[in-house]
């Protein structure tokens, strides 16, 4: 077929097949991308009409391109629903994961703005948080138009300290993701992700000047004489104690991570998992309605200094 007119037009134009019939060919777009032509017979057709037929296609096309691109938005808020569905039925069966899975995504939203990530690109990342709890496969099948199981499955392995062998050809998302739950799966310790830095140094270092800017990593207190250092102790557990909301378990973990304690530490002191001590601290937070051990340690110590100096 020949296009005698407007070659390349994203409008209804006249077309001669190559048996020599006169078609009208109308493009099917949504925005830039060609989904398809509608093609009608003018032979048949006067000037007067064929004019007619060219303004109503021209119509039709527009009709059909605003068409598509309401059935893209629909289909995308569908896919966005379910991402949602399944992040809350996470949390039935894994409370814990979800909070986590939770934190995760705020986490990478507000760095995500930090560095200006594009909107979609962004959104790819927090919805694999949201989804962290399930396999990369699972998504795959479910969102086979996304990549959100990409970056699970990439993601996953950055932060066990298994990158892929082409570690330049790294997606940008992949590494967020694993920044992100590196860090807060391990305790919201930075060395936990620094062998980041070797795949992207660029985003690695964003990160780190993120967190250290906006995020409270360690508390120190200097306790240099040791009787005053007994006493205050004594106050610090007394403090914990008065924490009624805690139960007697969530006190001792709290006195412990006031005393600088990791996660492995306090689960060899009491003798229990590491997810166990895990779960003590997420109740230890909600219930101090804090987001990390360094308020938690703050938390108790201005419950102290208000009973000394009340």
């Amino acid at each position: 077929m020949t296009t005698h007119t407007r070659p390349g037009s994203q409008e209804p134009h006249l077309s001669t097949a190559a048996s020599g019939s006169r078609v009208i060919e109308c493009p099917l777009l949504q925005g830039d991308e060609l989904f398809g032509i509608l093609c009608v017979g003018v032979d048949d057709l006067s000037e007067s009409q064929l004019q007619e037929h060219l303004a109503f296609l021209q119509t039709l096309s527009i009709i059909g391109g605003v068409s598509l691109q309401l059935a893209g938005r629909k289909e995308g808020k569908r896919a966005d629903e379910k991402v949602e569905a399944l992040h809350r039925a996470s949390g039935e069966f894994d409370p814990d994961a979800f909070r986590q899975s939770e934190e995760m995504a705020l986490l990478a939203a507000e760095f995500a703005v930090k560095i200006g990530m594009a909107q979609e690109t962004a959104k790819s990342v927090l919805q694999a948080c949201q989804l962290v709890c399930y396999s990369p496969e699972f998504i795959r099948g479910t969102f086979p138009d996304s990549r959100i199981s990409d970056i699970l499955e990439e993601g996953n392995a950055l932060a066990g300290g298994e990158p892929s062998g082409n570690e330049q050809g790294t997606e940008p998302e992949a590494v967020i993701f694993a920044l992100v739950q590196g860090y807060i799966r391990n305790d919201y310790r930075l060395e936990a992700v620094a062998h980041l830095e070797r795949v992207d140094e660029s985003i690695y270092q964003q990160f780190l000047s993120f967190i250290r800017s906006s995020h409270v990593t360690e508390t120190e207190l200097d306790l240099t004489d040791m009787e005053a250092a007994d006493e205050e102790s004594a106050t610090v557990t007394e403090a914990i104690r008065n924490l009624s909301a805690l139960s007697p378990r969530e006190r001792e973990v709290l006195s412990l991570i006031t005393e600088g304690m990791n996660n492995r530490e306090i689960a060899e002191e009491l003798f229990i998992s590491d997810h166990t001590v895990k779960n003590h601290v997420t109740k230890i937070f909600q219930k101090l309605e804090v987001s990390d051990r360094a308020h938690a340690i703050s938390k108790v110590y201005r419950s102290m200094y208000a009973k000394k100096n009340g």
